[in-house]
């Protein structure tokens, strides 16, 4: 984990910069690809870096954002909550993924 940025809205303008373009979702169990509209089973996606963010007075701002690989060639941000909030089918695809 690099909680290198303040908050999420500076990590993904900066993780945007560097590539990381996309907004990845889940679906069917599955990493959803907006840009080629495919779908990457676990294997086929490595976490680059992971950052967590605690919100100081809500605990609704708590937050992580993925920088991912998936397929070949791209790229992009997977975010949740963590904690109470948190995606369970998100989490579930999650921890099947490798990280480099």
């Amino acid at each position: 984990m690099n909680n290198q940025y303040e908050n999420l809205v500076v990590a993904i303008t900066d993780l945007a910069k560097r590539g990381y373009d996309q907004k990845f979702d889940i679906s069917n169990g599955k990493l959803y690809s907006p840009n080629s509209e495919q779908l990457f089973d676990a294997e086929n996606v490595s976490i680059n870096e992971y950052h967590r963010f605690e919100g100081d007075s809500n605990m609704s701002d708590m937050s992580i954002v993925y920088a991912l690989n998936a397929g070949r060639s791209e790229k992009g941000v997977l975010i949740d909550a963590y904690g109470t909030y948190s995606n369970t089918r998100l989490g579930d695809f999650i921890r099947q993924v490798e990280m480099n």
